[in-house]
């Protein structure tokens, strides 16, 4: 038996609504924000505690180096 639009989408007949291009602009830079701010931590860290967490150093400051933009 074939689905009805409505059951498909699972809201009672109401399709489903994109999020709001504002809503998705500050979602994205808060995402970029905290990824500027786990980097800068990271660079912070010495290569014992580095080591602690499975880090070699060349890699972590290879993602510090990286851009706030990139993932």
């Amino acid at each position: 038996m074939m689905a009805s639009r409505s059951d498909a989408w699972g809201t009672g007949g109401v399709a489903p609504r994109a999020r709001p291009p504002l809503r998705w602009a500050l979602a994205w830079i808060g995402a970029a924000m905290d990824r500027r701010a786990g980097r800068a931590r990271l660079a912070e860290l010495d290569p014992r505690l580095l080591r602690d967490i499975g880090v070699m150093p060349m890699d972590a400051l290879a993602e510090s180096r990286k851009p706030w933009w990139r993932c």
